[in-house]
């Protein structure tokens, strides 16, 4: 079997926030670190593409007491209260270091923050990062750089070694170099982003796949509340070259924008479904709200609802979202003059890896960071946490990460193991012509699944038949038939171990939502629409070979 072998002490899997951060910190305990990405570092994943709210205590009427209780609000009470108690104590002091890495927030005149209360938020407490999420990748993969952290960049993992309950190393394709590679490591943080191109429409990075939850999953490490894909409210269905970039929640604040929201036929709706916060409510009721709108048929041309920011303040739209008003200018639509259409597209998951506080899993020596983990959002998460939890975990399981790596040695692996994973991918590339089975074919099938039978508004029927149609397509799937039979630089082949990624979050997905018969949060069941507190005010639980359970 051609595959080489190289021995670090941590190993960082994905290049954004998190994975920066966790890399950045365990390098302070050893200098063995070594951080591999799927795409660019601190350019590719979903960092960059944040828009650059970001939550923390800093504001005199804001306590960490308010952030806890806005978070579990959101979440519908079936947050891991640790996890969210230390975020929310850490974050003003992870914010402070983050500065120290080059990343600046947008100020106020005297040199205080400047903040807003973001959607579902008592207080004000969002910060904007300036240059949104790329003024925060960028400087901190940097940092990482600087301080000796070793990269491999275009490299995907395709599959954990275990022995004894720990964490072996990883075995993974080098693009670059055409090479299967196995990564002997000490402790492993995976820090691999989110799965939202489960769905045909997202407002995603297109390799955000869930590839970290299903190597932590098919490892044997516990994945929770997988049910919950929170769908941004308003990303845009038109024009096509467009679609699903997301138009900021902030455009129509009455503190900020002052844009209006309304639908096809010209009304405003938000108060129909919150009274009290109207279309300041938290993204699952808004979501839904406009989700019903189009469905009962007060949608716009191109299935919408509208954005209105004609008559705004340039200055005001240039100060918040100035590099959003200048892309879309760039692409011929001035959303100052022309009314933007926008519907829900899959966000971020809720769900993922089970992690403790420290930021370990039930599998020894492995760790995990960002969206890639579950336990902070419980139903929904709030308006502007996902940095926040990037940022404070990614530093927390990296500094864990690195005091498990000082105490313990490598352990030997079974070289077994180590073919049957490199197998597993070469199986994949040599399969054998079989017409009609190609993996762009099979993987917008599955997103056009996902969209009409597990999206916004879901019911047990379509339910179980997704889940049918989903062990269809794995056994399609094993079918697939690549062109490109090298391993250099083979996106086909990348698409497709990207492809078995989503199969797997699929499942647990869909499995998720069949287990939880009631409506919560971003789970929304049709034939169940009541919260049932009494059976299901927990997170539902599962690992491989097992099926699911309330914790």
């Amino acid at each position: 079997m051609n595959y080489r072998e190289i021995k670090t002490d941590v190993l960082v899997i994905g290049g954004g926030v998190a994975g920066s951060l966790a890399a950045i910190e365990a390098s302070k305990t050893t200098d063995d670190v070594m951080l591999v990405v799927k795409g660019l570092g601190g350019k590719s994943g979903n960092t960059p593409m944040a828009e650059g709210g970001i939550q923390a205590s800093f504001h005199q009427s804001d306590t960490i007491d308010d952030h806890i209780k806005d978070t579990l609000d959101a979440g519908k009470y079936i947050n891991n209260r640790e996890l969210v108690r230390v975020m929310a104590e850490k974050a003003p002091g992870s914010f402070k270091k983050i500065e120290e890495y080059g990343v600046s927030f947008i100020e106020n005149e005297d040199g205080t923050y400047f903040q807003y209360a973001s959607s579902g938020s008592s207080r004000p407490r969002c910060l904007w990062i300036k240059g949104g999420g790329a003024g925060l990748s960028k400087p901190l993969f940097k940092t990482a750089k600087e301080v000796g952290v070793k990269f491999k960049e275009d490299f995907m993992v395709t599959k954990l070694l275990v022995s004894d309950d720990r964490v072996v190393g990883a075995i993974g394709l080098d693009c670059q170099k055409g090479m299967l590679t196995f990564i002997r490591a000490k402790s492993i943080v995976l820090a691999t982003g989110g799965n939202e191109r489960l769905y045909y429409f997202s407002d995603a990075s297109v390799d955000s796949t869930g590839d970290g939850i299903a190597l932590a999953y098919n490892a044997g490490a516990q994945v929770m509340d997988m049910e919950f894909m929170q769908f941004y409210p308003h990303a845009l269905v038109y024009p096509d070259a467009l679609r699903g970039v997301i138009i900021p929640e902030e455009v129509y604040y009455e503190s900020l924008v002052k844009a209006r929201i309304y639908n096809g036929q010209g009304e405003e709706f938000a108060y129909r479904y919150d009274p009290v916060r109207k279309e300041k409510t938290t993204r699952d009721i808004l979501a839904r709200a406009i989700f019903t709108e189009i469905d009962q048929g007060r949608g716009t041309e191109h299935g919408g609802i509208i954005i209105d920011g004609r008559g705004c303040d340039k200055k005001e739209i240039m100060g918040l979202v100035g590099p959003l008003y200048n892309f879309l200018l760039r692409n011929g639509v001035d959303m100052l003059e022309v009314p933007l259409e926008v519907a829900p597209s899959s966000h971020y998951q809720c769900g993922g890896i089970k992690i403790k506080a420290d930021g370990s899993t039930n599998i020894k020596g492995l760790y995990a960071a960002g969206e890639c983990t579950g336990g902070f959002d419980g139903a929904n998460r709030l308006s502007s946490n996902a940095l926040t939890e990037a940022v404070v975990y990614g530093m927390v399981s990296g500094q864990e990460a690195g005091r498990f790596s000082k105490d313990n040695d490598h352990l030997i692996s079974d070289y077994n193991d180590i073919e049957t994973a490199c197998n597993e991918v070469y199986s994949i590339l040599q399969g054998e012509e079989k017409e009609g089975v190609d993996v762009l074919g099979l993987k917008v099938k599955l997103q056009k699944l996902m969209v009409k039978k597990a999206g916004v508004v879901r019911n047990e029927t379509q339910l179980k038949e997704a889940l049918e149609e989903v062990h269809e397509m794995r056994k399609q799937f094993s079918n697939v038939s690549l062109v490109n039979k090298d391993l250099v630089c083979n996106q086909e082949l990348v698409e497709a171990l990207e492809l078995k990624s989503l199969l797997d979050n699929a499942e647990l997905l869909i499995r998720a939502a069949l287990f939880r018969n009631e409506s919560r949060g971003n789970h929304f069941r049709q034939d169940i629409p009541e919260v049932n507190d009494r059976d299901f005010k927990g997170s539902s639980c599962t690992s491989k070979g097992n099926g699911f359970e309330l914790i």
